[in-house]
């Protein structure tokens, strides 16, 4: 007996019972019998055919049955864009109500966002002169003669004026520090032009590189470290000021000072808001990496990173330590919605950086600005090597650490070790599971004849459900675990 089988013509598939032919819809291609969907980026608008449409531009999702459904990133976006789907030089913010330049690719030029309407022409004009985004050391740009011909200014102390209002002396009990009211911060440009058109660079604080060159050749840096523990010795506070305008007016100072290697800036809501600046001097040690940094405790590092500060139960005060330089902070000069410690903490800092010259050698005449205190060298006794086969390296991992940056000019080799050592001996646990392959490991030894405290960690869990007594022994205060 010969069974029959049933065949379709192209473009259509057998029907589910097996009897008949159905024709593919639109939106899909026939192929061995089958009715497949048309992949990203094509389409079909008609029934019964064997292949699919490439998109004439843009893209469109899968099973796409109409060129309507062909759009290009911009039209995706929502964006203004070119009867062919490109997009338009400028570009609204329908949130904000704000304007910005986009390139072709939709990248957005952060630096050009501005209230005011901008025309595609001048975003054509500043796309041109983008090179001022790419170079560390363009801040701000200038067009004119009707968008036409544009002029980038770099971060040169010729380019920028800043005025401040008279200077006094002391800021929270200390004597030393220059208090301003205000500063502020002008752009230079060439004048002779009717229709100047000036844009600022708007991540200037977030810039790897910042130059600013007076008499001699300076170039600073933000390093990744934010905190550095001593080396400050001159502080200025600014009351009413911008971020921006208090990089330049450092910037220019500390480059016209020769005993002057760079500055951290701190912004704090101390007295309704401060901004300070501390001139650095060869600094010791830098801590708190960006992936450290937490001003109440809860970074990875699990440890107050950043605040620098400490908190008097008695007075009722904190401690404020910024780069060697006290401030004592009274409850007049939180801010008023503080609640606790923790709440003091998370709400006084709200951003600190440390920028390093480069270039700065030092001169001899400069005095020292710290005495690093002698290290133990016995602390070495209280460690052992690791071996290369006992840590763990994982680069995909993040585990808990602090890092420190030690300068060269107050430690050698043998000192920085010392120093870090003595750190960790600090720390409750230091855990041989790193991110990448370090040249030597330590690993503090278990000391078995201490008090008992010294090598348990209290867990998280606050109760038992049940738990088993094997043995009980009673001890006394500090009883040595030898005796237990």
């Amino acid at each position: 007996m010969t069974t029959l089988s049933y065949g379709c013509s192209h473009g259509y598939r057998l029907a589910n019972d097996g009897e008949g032919c159905v024709v593919c819809p639109a939106g899909s291609f026939s192929s061995e019998g089958a009715c497949l969907q048309c992949p990203q980026g094509t389409y079909q608008d008609e029934e019964g055919r064997d292949l699919c449409n490439k998109c004439p531009r843009g893209s469109s999702p899968s099973g796409s049955s109409s060129v309507s459904q062909c759009v290009t990133e911009c039209q995706r976006r929502g964006l203004r864009c070119s009867d062919r789907g490109d997009f338009l030089s400028a570009q609204p913010d329908f949130l904000s109500g704000r304007w910005r330049c986009v390139s072709s690719e939709g990248a957005e030029l952060q630096w050009t966002n501005r209230e005011e309407p901008l025309t595609d022409d001048q975003c054509s004009d500043l796309l041109r002169s983008d090179t001022c985004a790419a170079e560390p050391t363009c801040h701000h740009v200038a067009l004119f003669n009707t968008q036409t011909q544009c002029e980038l200014y770099s971060t040169h102390t010729l380019n920028t004026h800043c005025n401040t209002s008279a200077q006094t002396q002391g800021f929270l009990g200390n004597p030393e520090a220059e208090l301003f009211d205000w500063l502020s911060c002008s752009l230079r440009v060439r004048g002779g032009a009717s229709d100047l058109l000036v844009f600022r660079k708007k991540d200037l604080l977030v810039q790897s590189h910042f130059d600013n060159r007076t008499n001699v050749s300076s170039s600073y840096e933000r390093v990744r470290m934010r905190k550095a523990l001593s080396g400050v010795f001159r502080t200025q506070v600014f009351r009413r000021t911008s971020l921006s305008d208090a990089l330049l007016f450092c910037s220019d100072g500390c480059s016209a000072d020769a005993c002057c290697h760079g500055f951290t800036l701190n912004l704090n809501t101390l007295q309704g808001g401060s901004l300070l600046c501390g001139w650095l001097r060869a600094p010791s040690v830098l801590m708190c990496d960006d992936e450290d940094w937490d001003v109440i405790g809860q970074a990875a590092a699990n440890r107050e990173c950043g605040a620098g500060l400490t908190y008097n139960e008695q007075q009722r005060s904190f401690l404020f330590d910024f780069g060697g330089q006290r401030f004592d902070i009274t409850d007049s000069a939180l801010p008023p919605d503080s609640k606790n410690t923790t709440d003091y903490k998370a709400s006084i800092v709200r951003f600190q950086a440390v920028y390093l010259n480069t270039a700065a050698a030092g001169s001899a005449s400069c005095a020292t600005a710290e005495q690093t205190p002698p290290l133990d060298a016995s602390v070495q006794q209280r460690f052992v090597s690791v071996s290369e086969e006992e840590v763990l390296v994982d680069p995909q991992r993040k585990p808990p650490s602090l890092s420190f940056w030690l300068n060269k000019r107050n430690y050698d080799s043998q000192q920085a070790l010392l120093w870090c050592l003595s750190r960790c001996e600090e720390e409750a646990a230091c855990r041989p599971l790193l991110d990448r392959a370090p040249n030597n490991t330590y690993s503090k030894k278990v000391d078995l004849s201490g008090p008992v405290r010294s090598f348990y960690e209290r867990v998280s869990f606050q109760k038992m459900v049940s738990y088993s007594v094997r043995s009980r022994v009673t001890l006394r205060d500090n009883t040595p675990l030898s005796e237990g």
